[in-house]
Protein backbone atom coordinates (compact mmCIF):
# COMPACT_ATOMS: atom_id res chain seq x y z
CA UNK A 1 0.00 0.00 0.00
CA UNK A 2 0.96 3.62 -0.51
CA UNK A 3 -0.73 6.59 0.47
CA UNK A 4 1.97 9.16 1.04
CA UNK A 5 5.01 10.02 -0.83
CA UNK A 6 7.14 12.77 -1.37
CA UNK A 7 8.12 14.85 -4.26
CA UNK A 8 9.76 17.92 -3.55
CA UNK A 9 12.06 18.61 -6.76
CA UNK A 10 10.91 21.38 -9.33
CA UNK A 11 10.30 20.84 -12.47
CA UNK A 12 13.22 21.58 -14.07
CA UNK A 13 15.10 19.23 -11.71
CA UNK A 14 12.79 16.35 -12.61
CA UNK A 15 13.27 16.44 -16.16
CA UNK A 16 17.01 16.76 -16.09
CA UNK A 17 16.74 13.24 -13.34
CA UNK A 18 14.37 11.52 -16.16
CA UNK A 19 17.12 11.87 -18.52
CA UNK A 20 17.00 9.46 -20.89
CA UNK A 21 18.51 8.55 -24.54
CA UNK A 22 16.10 8.99 -27.26
CA UNK A 23 15.50 5.70 -28.81
CA UNK A 24 15.25 6.96 -32.35
CA UNK A 25 18.19 9.93 -32.49
CA UNK A 26 20.30 8.28 -30.13
CA UNK A 27 20.96 11.87 -28.15
CA UNK A 28 20.50 12.27 -24.55
CA UNK A 29 17.37 14.36 -24.43
CA UNK A 30 15.38 15.32 -21.22
CA UNK A 31 11.33 14.93 -21.73
CA UNK A 32 9.30 17.94 -22.17
CA UNK A 33 7.21 18.91 -19.17
CA UNK A 34 3.20 19.54 -19.65
CA UNK A 35 0.76 19.89 -16.78
CA UNK A 36 -2.78 20.28 -18.87
CA UNK A 37 -3.98 23.07 -16.27
CA UNK A 38 -3.06 20.83 -13.40
CA UNK A 39 -0.96 22.73 -10.83
CA UNK A 40 2.18 21.11 -9.31
CA UNK A 41 3.63 22.01 -5.76
CA UNK A 42 6.70 20.17 -4.53
CA UNK A 43 6.50 19.28 -1.35
CA UNK A 44 7.62 16.49 1.21
CA UNK A 45 4.04 15.58 2.14
CA UNK A 46 2.30 14.88 -0.81
CA UNK A 47 -1.32 12.76 0.26
CA UNK A 48 -3.95 11.49 -2.40
CA UNK A 49 -5.73 13.99 -4.79
CA UNK A 50 -2.92 15.79 -5.18
CA UNK A 51 -1.56 16.55 -8.47
CA UNK A 52 2.05 15.25 -8.99
CA UNK A 53 4.37 14.57 -12.37
CA UNK A 54 4.30 11.15 -13.78
CA UNK A 55 6.14 10.08 -16.87
CA UNK A 56 4.47 8.70 -20.01
CA UNK A 57 5.01 7.29 -23.02
CA UNK A 58 4.79 10.36 -25.92
CA UNK A 59 2.47 8.64 -28.68
CA UNK A 60 -0.76 9.19 -26.77
CA UNK A 61 -2.95 11.20 -29.20
CA UNK A 62 -3.64 13.71 -26.38
CA UNK A 63 -0.21 14.89 -26.51
CA UNK A 64 0.02 16.07 -30.70
CA UNK A 65 -1.37 19.29 -29.87
CA UNK A 66 1.55 20.64 -27.20
CA UNK A 67 4.49 22.23 -28.86
CA UNK A 68 7.62 21.33 -26.75
CA UNK A 69 10.42 22.72 -29.09
CA UNK A 70 10.56 25.55 -26.92
CA UNK A 71 12.21 23.54 -24.27
CA UNK A 72 15.82 23.32 -23.45
CA UNK A 73 17.51 19.76 -24.70
CA UNK A 74 14.36 18.26 -26.35
CA UNK A 75 15.39 16.78 -29.23
CA UNK A 76 14.14 19.28 -32.29
CA UNK A 77 14.49 16.20 -35.08
CA UNK A 78 11.80 13.95 -32.76
CA UNK A 79 9.40 17.29 -31.49
CA UNK A 80 7.48 19.88 -32.94
CA UNK A 81 3.96 21.32 -32.78
CA UNK A 82 1.62 18.76 -35.18
CA UNK A 83 3.77 16.40 -35.69
CA UNK A 84 5.47 13.36 -33.47
CA UNK A 85 5.71 13.91 -30.13
CA UNK A 86 8.64 13.16 -27.72
CA UNK A 87 9.35 9.46 -26.53
CA UNK A 88 8.77 10.19 -22.83
CA UNK A 89 6.60 13.29 -21.40
CA UNK A 90 6.25 14.51 -17.95
CA UNK A 91 2.95 14.98 -17.74
CA UNK A 92 1.21 16.50 -14.32
CA UNK A 93 -2.21 14.53 -12.70
CA UNK A 94 -3.81 13.78 -9.93
CA UNK A 95 -2.92 11.17 -7.79
CA UNK A 96 -6.14 8.73 -7.59
CA UNK A 97 -7.47 7.08 -10.42
CA UNK A 98 -11.38 7.85 -11.47
CA UNK A 99 -12.28 5.31 -13.27
CA UNK A 100 -13.74 5.91 -16.81
CA UNK A 101 -17.40 4.30 -15.84
CA UNK A 102 -17.49 6.42 -12.90
CA UNK A 103 -20.94 8.64 -13.60
CA UNK A 104 -21.31 12.20 -12.72
CA UNK A 105 -23.72 12.47 -10.25
CA UNK A 106 -21.62 9.42 -8.48
CA UNK A 107 -19.65 10.18 -5.79
CA UNK A 108 -16.30 9.89 -6.91
CA UNK A 109 -13.74 7.23 -6.12
CA UNK A 110 -10.42 8.19 -6.23
CA UNK A 111 -8.27 4.81 -6.20
CA UNK A 112 -4.82 5.60 -4.67
CA UNK A 113 -3.49 1.90 -5.19
CA UNK A 114 -3.88 -1.13 -8.20
CA UNK A 115 -2.96 -4.66 -6.63
CA UNK A 116 -1.29 -6.17 -9.67
CA UNK A 117 -3.00 -9.48 -8.75
CA UNK A 118 -6.24 -9.18 -10.31
CA UNK A 119 -5.30 -5.84 -12.14
CA UNK A 120 -6.71 -6.69 -15.57
CA UNK A 121 -10.28 -7.73 -14.25
CA UNK A 122 -11.28 -5.57 -12.20
CA UNK A 123 -13.49 -3.15 -13.79
CA UNK A 124 -11.55 -0.04 -12.73
CA UNK A 125 -8.53 -1.12 -13.81
CA UNK A 126 -8.92 -3.22 -16.40
CA UNK A 127 -9.79 -0.82 -19.28
CA UNK A 128 -6.16 1.84 -18.49
CA UNK A 129 -4.16 -1.45 -18.71
CA UNK A 130 -5.70 -3.10 -21.62
CA UNK A 131 -5.51 0.34 -23.48
CA UNK A 132 -1.77 0.21 -22.23
CA UNK A 133 -2.02 3.68 -20.22
CA UNK A 134 0.93 2.78 -17.99
CA UNK A 135 3.19 5.83 -16.27
CA UNK A 136 6.30 6.11 -14.19
CA UNK A 137 4.90 7.83 -10.96
CA UNK A 138 7.83 10.11 -10.08
CA UNK A 139 8.58 10.57 -6.41
CA UNK A 140 12.12 10.96 -3.71
CA UNK A 141 10.28 8.15 -1.39
CA UNK A 142 7.21 7.38 -0.17
CA UNK A 143 5.96 6.62 4.09
CA UNK A 144 4.35 3.68 5.76
CA UNK A 145 3.67 3.13 9.17
CA UNK A 146 4.75 0.61 11.57
CA UNK A 147 2.09 0.05 14.10
CA UNK A 148 3.68 -2.91 15.81
CA UNK A 149 5.08 -0.16 18.23
CA UNK A 150 3.31 1.53 21.25
CA UNK A 151 3.39 5.20 19.26
CA UNK A 152 -0.14 6.50 18.59
CA UNK A 153 -0.53 5.78 15.04
CA UNK A 154 2.55 3.75 14.81
CA UNK A 155 6.07 5.10 13.94
CA UNK A 156 6.49 6.41 10.01
CA UNK A 157 8.99 5.51 7.97
CA UNK A 158 10.54 6.87 5.07
CA UNK A 159 11.61 4.75 1.91
CA UNK A 160 13.82 5.58 -0.63
CA UNK A 161 16.43 4.07 -2.85
CA UNK A 162 19.52 2.97 -1.33
CA UNK A 163 22.18 5.24 -0.92
CA UNK A 164 24.85 2.64 -1.85
CA UNK A 165 22.89 0.45 -4.27
CA UNK A 166 23.93 0.03 -8.20
CA UNK A 167 24.10 2.95 -10.12
CA UNK A 168 21.32 2.44 -12.77
CA UNK A 169 21.62 3.71 -16.56
CA UNK A 170 19.87 6.96 -15.64
CA UNK A 171 22.22 8.40 -13.23
CA UNK A 172 25.20 8.01 -15.75
CA UNK A 173 22.92 9.51 -18.48
CA UNK A 174 22.56 12.42 -16.18
CA UNK A 175 25.62 13.05 -16.18
CA UNK A 176 26.04 13.52 -19.45
CA UNK A 177 23.45 16.31 -20.69
CA UNK A 178 25.37 19.02 -21.90
CA UNK A 179 26.04 22.09 -19.75
CA UNK A 180 24.19 20.31 -16.69
CA UNK A 181 25.61 19.43 -13.28
CA UNK A 182 24.99 16.14 -12.17
CA UNK A 183 21.46 15.45 -10.42
CA UNK A 184 20.53 12.54 -8.68
CA UNK A 185 23.10 11.24 -5.74
CA UNK A 186 23.51 14.64 -3.90
CA UNK A 187 19.38 14.25 -3.54
CA UNK A 188 19.04 10.81 -3.69
CA UNK A 189 17.84 9.21 -6.66
CA UNK A 190 14.46 9.95 -8.29
CA UNK A 191 12.16 7.42 -6.88
CA UNK A 192 10.43 5.90 -10.28
CA UNK A 193 7.30 3.12 -9.45
CA UNK A 194 5.04 1.60 -11.46
CA UNK A 195 1.17 2.78 -12.50
CA UNK A 196 -1.80 3.11 -14.54
CA UNK A 197 -3.35 6.46 -15.83
CA UNK A 198 -7.11 7.00 -16.75
CA UNK A 199 -8.24 9.95 -19.05
CA UNK A 200 -10.89 12.01 -17.78
CA UNK A 201 -14.31 13.33 -19.43
CA UNK A 202 -14.74 16.78 -20.24
CA UNK A 203 -15.73 18.96 -17.70
CA UNK A 204 -14.32 16.46 -15.60
CA UNK A 205 -10.33 15.87 -13.82
CA UNK A 206 -8.65 15.76 -17.28
CA UNK A 207 -6.37 12.64 -15.76
CA UNK A 208 -5.48 10.56 -12.44
CA UNK A 209 -3.13 7.67 -11.90
CA UNK A 210 -2.72 4.99 -9.41
CA UNK A 211 0.79 3.25 -7.72
CA UNK A 212 0.27 -0.56 -8.70
CA UNK A 213 1.44 -2.66 -5.54
CA UNK A 214 2.61 -5.98 -5.05
CA UNK A 215 3.17 -7.91 -2.10
CA UNK A 216 6.31 -6.66 0.22
CA UNK A 217 9.85 -7.99 0.12
CA UNK A 218 10.19 -10.43 2.84
CA UNK A 219 12.57 -7.74 5.35
CA UNK A 220 10.19 -4.87 4.60
CA UNK A 221 6.81 -6.92 5.76
CA UNK A 222 7.52 -5.92 8.98
CA UNK A 223 6.41 -2.33 8.12
CA UNK A 224 3.75 -3.17 6.09
CA UNK A 225 2.19 -6.43 3.88
CA UNK A 226 2.44 -4.14 0.55
CA UNK A 227 4.57 -1.90 -1.08
CA UNK A 228 4.73 -0.03 -4.88
CA UNK A 229 6.46 -1.89 -7.93
CA UNK A 230 9.28 -0.48 -8.27
CA UNK A 231 11.02 0.14 -11.49
CA UNK A 232 14.85 0.23 -11.21
CA UNK A 233 16.62 1.46 -14.14
CA UNK A 234 16.66 2.90 -17.59
CA UNK A 235 15.27 -0.68 -19.01
CA UNK A 236 12.80 -1.44 -16.56
CA UNK A 237 11.09 1.80 -17.08
CA UNK A 238 11.66 1.59 -21.09
CA UNK A 239 10.00 -1.91 -21.08
CA UNK A 240 6.86 -0.51 -18.91
CA UNK A 241 6.48 2.62 -21.12
CA UNK A 242 6.84 0.84 -24.49
CA UNK A 243 3.50 1.25 -26.26
CA UNK A 244 4.15 -2.04 -28.20
CA UNK A 245 4.45 -4.08 -25.24
CA UNK A 246 0.73 -5.08 -24.21
CA UNK A 247 0.55 -4.73 -20.10
CA UNK A 248 -0.42 -8.15 -19.84
CA UNK A 249 3.37 -9.17 -20.88
CA UNK A 250 4.73 -7.13 -18.10
CA UNK A 251 2.60 -7.32 -15.28
CA UNK A 252 5.03 -10.13 -14.03
CA UNK A 253 7.71 -8.13 -13.98
CA UNK A 254 6.31 -6.44 -11.37
CA UNK A 255 8.20 -7.60 -8.61
CA UNK A 256 8.60 -6.84 -4.69
CA UNK A 257 12.18 -4.68 -4.57
CA UNK A 258 15.20 -5.57 -2.88
CA UNK A 259 16.76 -1.77 -3.42
CA UNK A 260 15.71 0.36 -0.79
CA UNK A 261 16.37 1.58 2.52
CA UNK A 262 14.45 3.21 5.12
CA UNK A 263 14.63 5.26 7.84
CA UNK A 264 12.44 6.58 11.35
CA UNK A 265 10.37 10.16 10.28
CA UNK A 266 8.61 12.78 12.67
CA UNK A 267 5.18 12.24 13.80
CA UNK A 268 4.92 15.56 11.92
CA UNK A 269 4.51 13.94 8.55
CA UNK A 270 0.74 12.42 9.85
CA UNK A 271 -0.87 15.65 8.94
CA UNK A 272 -1.05 16.67 5.39
CA UNK A 273 -0.48 20.01 6.43
CA UNK A 274 2.43 19.43 7.38
CA UNK A 275 4.98 19.39 4.04
CA UNK A 276 8.13 20.90 5.12
CA UNK A 277 11.72 18.97 4.72
CA UNK A 278 10.92 17.84 8.64
CA UNK A 279 8.69 15.00 6.92
CA UNK A 280 11.49 13.23 5.85
CA UNK A 281 14.26 13.80 8.24
CA UNK A 282 15.60 11.01 10.41
CA UNK A 283 14.87 10.69 13.97
CA UNK A 284 15.95 8.22 16.93
CA UNK A 285 14.83 5.19 16.14
CA UNK A 286 12.36 3.88 18.77
CA UNK A 287 13.36 2.15 21.98
CA UNK A 288 14.53 -1.60 21.84
CA UNK A 289 12.06 -2.02 24.44
CA UNK A 290 8.88 -0.90 22.07
CA UNK A 291 7.86 -3.60 20.07
CA UNK A 292 8.70 -2.44 16.65
CA UNK A 293 10.77 -3.23 13.41
CA UNK A 294 14.25 -2.55 15.14
CA UNK A 295 13.18 -5.53 17.23
CA UNK A 296 12.89 -7.54 14.68
CA UNK A 297 15.87 -6.20 12.76
CA UNK A 298 17.77 -6.32 15.48
CA UNK A 299 19.10 -2.47 14.83
CA UNK A 300 19.24 0.26 16.49
CA UNK A 301 20.37 3.45 14.49
CA UNK A 302 21.38 2.55 11.49
CA UNK A 303 19.74 3.13 8.47
CA UNK A 304 17.32 0.14 7.59
CA UNK A 305 18.00 -1.83 4.10
CA UNK A 306 16.54 -4.21 2.42
CA UNK A 307 18.33 -7.29 1.84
Amino acid sequence: MCGRCACSREPETLRHACAYRDGRCRRVVKPPWIHDGANYRPSYNVSPRTNTPVLISGHYPHLRSFDFSSQDHVCQCCCYAGGQSAERVIQVMQWGLIPHWQKEDQKSLFLNNCRVDGMLEKPSFRMPARKGQRCVVLCDGFFEWDHSCCSKGGQPYFIYFAENGPTSEMVEIEETVPGEAKVGRGEGRLLTLAGLFECGKEGSTPFTYTIITVDADPTFSHVHHRMPAVLDGQEAIARWLDPARPTCDLIGGLVPSSCLQWHPVSTTVNSVKNKQPECIKEIKPPSRKQKSLFNYMNFDTKKQKLA
